[in-house]
C-alpha cells in the first residue's frame, strides 16, 4: 500500500466514545451489553474524481453497536510556515440511528493548490440518550500536491 493510500485509524476508546460514556441511561435504553466502541479513520486527501480541480478529505466512523446518532467532523489542513492551518471545514455530517459495523462518511473539499495537506477527522455520538465526543483529532498521512 503506498503512502497516498494509507489510513490512520484510532479506536474511539482513545477518543472517549465508549461505555460508560456511551452506556445506556438504563438497561432498557439499548440492546446488547450496553457498550459501544466506535472507530474513526482519516483518509489521505486526494484529487477528487467527481469534481476535478478539488482536493477531498474524507473521514469515516463505524461503531460496534446500533447507537442513537453520530456525527463525523472533517477538515483539510495545509502546512504553512511550519504549522498546520485549517483550509477547509470543519464540515459536519450527522447520521440518525446508525447501524452496527457500518461505515459512515463525512468529507471536506478544498480547491487544488500546491503544498502539503492532511485530513483531520473527529466524531461524536449518542448512545442510550447519553452524548459523548472525541477528545482528539485523528490525522491522515501527509500528501504533497494531491492534484499534481
Amino acid at each position: 500500500m503506498n503512502a497516498s493510500k494509507t489510513v490512520v485509524q484510532a479506536a474511539i476508546a482513545v477518543l472517549g466514545l465508549v461505555a460508560p460514556v456511551l452506556a445506556p441511561a438504563n438497561a432498557e435504553a439499548a440492546s446488547g451489553d450496553g457498550n459501544a466502541a466506535c472507530h474513526i479513520t482519516a483518509d489521505n486527501p486526494h484529487h477528487s474524481k467527481g469534481s476535478p480541480g478539488w482536493i477531498v478529505g474524507k473521514g469515516r466512523i463505524s461503531c460496534t453497536a446500533d447507537i442513537d446518532s453520530l456525527e463525523i467532523i472533517v477538515q483539510i489542513e495545509r502546512k504553512q510556515g511550519g504549522n498546520w492551518v485549517v483550509v477547509s471545514g470543519p464540515d459536519k455530517t450527522s447520521y440518525a440511528s446508525p447501524k452496527a459495523n457500518q461505515k459512515y462518511t463525512g468529507q471536506s473539499n478544498f480547491g487544488c493548490g500546491t503544498g502539503e495537506y492532511r485530513t483531520a477527522a473527529s466524531g461524536s455520538g449518542v448512545y442510550g440518550g447519553r452524548p459523548s465526543g472525541s477528545m482528539a483529532w485523528q490525522y491522515s498521512g501527509i500528501v504533497t500536491n494531491p492534484c499534481g
